[in-house]
């Protein structure tokens, strides 16, 4: 059998040996990046004067994969939730969710977190697991990026910060002691996270309740689950940002359109005074709230109208009413056959609708 086994794009070949196929194995390299699937090729004899079995072929698999035991297996498979958690975060405060809860698992740690920095204002917001002290993760819930920190000191130098023991970040961050014995750390690790361009955007903490050496694999395992959360932030933002933009374009628009439907200079009317002022909640969008004043057959006519919802799709039906109300109340100002015949109009024309008036 020719080009049986294959390992990342490598196969081999040989005409002379005949070759046992065995279930592939999903396989990662020593950082934990992803090389693909291992199908192993096995020579019916073994060598050992015996057949090899699908049970020898797995062996042989996680042993070209690195995965010899059930905890590395676990690891790996720790490995994939966190990437799929990550995956289906839409928004900053999730990614930093998916990284807390299931970020410590991934690399061995007991406790995982996430910063994420507001760029503008320069504040800090920590993402906590919910197994952490409610009082510590509320006292570390937010701060300046000036704070004295491991978090804080990754995000400004760009920079891994490695303290192996307690003993060595008591000596940097001497008021970082109770709350770090509170939590039962004994060794931590903070990672910038920064945009592909080189922009900081938060950071990622870990914690061990016991002493660390970081050895070239650990620190690879631990670029891996960085590299993956910051990737995974970075589309968040962006995509958080793009959503606001959106959301800030169809404010504008929809601020437009209902000032062009409010009347700009209210109508003369003997014996009425007329004053009118527009003023929405400060953070409300703006949407299908309108009046109007005009005059009718000597008369003068007041209306005052709501239309479910926000935005440029309410100002649009705002709109309509409006215009429709004046049209009616040409032919025939009485206010009752006004809204009866506004009513039906909205009951064929804008089924989906709900408006007050």
């Amino acid at each position: 059998m020719r080009n049986l086994a294959v390992l990342a794009g490598h196969g081999f070949d040989s005409a002379e040996t005949r070759f046992k196929l065995v279930k592939p194995q999903e396989c990662l390299d020593p950082s934990g990046s992803g090389l693909g699937v291992v199908g192993a090729g096995l020579p019916e004899s073994s060598g050992y004067g015996r057949t090899m079995g699908d049970d020898d072929g797995f062996e042989l698999a996680d042993s070209l994969c690195g995965v010899r035991n059930e905890s590395g297996l676990a690891k790996e498979e720790s490995i994939w939730r966190l990437a799929t958690a990550l995956s289906a975060a839409t928004t900053p405060a999730e990614v930093a969710s998916a990284l807390a809860e299931q970020g410590s698992e991934a690399v061995g740690a007991s406790l995982a977190n996430m910063a994420l920095l507001d760029t503008h204002t320069k504040r800090v917001r920590l993402v906590h697991p919910s197994t952490i002290d409610p009082e510590i993760a509320a006292k570390w819930a937010e701060f300046d990026i000036s704070e004295s920190t491991p978090l804080c000191e990754a995000m400004l130098t760009g920079r891994p910060v490695f303290h192996e023991s307690l003993e060595v970040m008591e000596e940097q961050y001497p008021h970082l002691q109770p709350d770090s014995l509170a939590v039962s750390l004994g060794a931590t690790a903070s990672f910038p996270l920064t945009t592909a361009s080189g922009v900081s955007i938060g950071a990622a903490g870990f914690g061990w309740p016991d002493s660390q050496q970081f050895t070239a694999a650990q620190v690879r395992r631990l670029d891996l689950i960085v590299h993956m959360a910051a990737q995974s932030l970075q589309r968040a933002v962006l995509y958080e940002r793009e959503q606001q933009e959106a959301a800030a374009r169809e404010r504008a628009d929809a601020q437009l359109f209902q000032d062009a439907c409010l009347p700009r200079v209210l109508p003369e009317s003997e014996g009425l005074e007329l004053a009118a002022v527009y003023l929405p909640a400060s953070d409300a969008a703006m949407g299908g709230d309108w009046y109007d004043v005009f005059p009718v057959n000597g008369r003068t006519c007041l209306v005052i109208g709501d239309v479910a919802g926000h935005g440029a799709g309410s100002a649009a039906v705002m709109a309509q009413l409006r215009n429709a109300v004046r049209a009616y109340a040409v032919e025939d100002p009485s206010p009752s056959r006004v809204v009866s015949r506004l009513n039906r109009m909205m009951c064929r024309l804008l089924p989906g609708e709900t408006a007050s008036a």
